[in-house]
């Protein structure tokens, strides 16, 4: 979604077990899924566990993967705070009257292998450009360098971004260890957003 900058700080939130369980992730469960990487060249260093995903880019009724009900105890309370982060920090009325109804369209966690990067790239297609994508730093190193627009940033454990993923945007991964994000795409219906080509749309 387009905003006024690269990146939006949404918070921090404590992700101990979040981190102790994606550390116990087998190197099968992380090689279960290949469809991202194999059908997007940018992503053929990373390695993906589906929690909320769709391969046909849809915007509603978002099918939910086996991972997530497995991980949804300590899952829940994260979504939790999303959610009122989003009603504390949005200041059209509009979007805070829906944002009872505000859902999460996809959600993942995504490993950037030690060496690996994601080229520089924009997200398109309609859901990807009205909705809210947030980044959450789960495991990583000093080596990794994440780059929206004009602004690199390194994430910390546990700091929740929105990046504006209509500016191209593109990670490095220098360090010895795999970059572990979690990605969150959250949709308010009803917000209207002014996009990078000057359209206005309607989440």
């Amino acid at each position: 979604m387009n905003f006024d900058g690269d990146f939006k700080k949404i918070g921090v939130y404590d992700v101990s077990d979040i981190q102790e369980r994606v550390k116990s992730f087998t190197e099968e469960e992380w090689l279960k899924e290949s469809w991202r990487r194999e059908k997007f060249e940018i992503h053929r260093s990373t390695q993906s566990i589906y929690l909320l995903m769709d391969e046909d880019g849809r915007h509603t009724d978002p099918t939910e993967r086996p991972a997530l009900a497995e991980n949804l105890d300590i899952l829940q309370p994260l979504l939790d705070y999303v959610r009122r982060q989003f009603g504390q920090a949005i200041d059209s009325p509009e979007s805070n009257e829906n944002n009872s109804s505000g859902y999460f369209v996809r959600m993942l966690f995504v490993k950037l292998l030690p060496g690996g990067s994601i080229p520089p790239h924009f997200d398109t297609g309609r859901s990807m450009r009205t909705s809210h994508r947030i980044h959450l730093a789960l495991v990583t190193n000093d080596g990794v360098k994440f780059t929206v627009g004009d602004t690199t940033k390194y994430l910390l454990p546990g700091e929740l971004w929105e990046i504006n993923n209509r500016h191209r945007h593109t990670v490095t991964n220098n360090g010895t260890e795999g970059r572990v994000h979690m990605i969150l795409d959250f949709v308010l219906p009803g917000e209207k957003i002014a996009d990078v080509t000057g359209d206005i749309l309607e989440c």
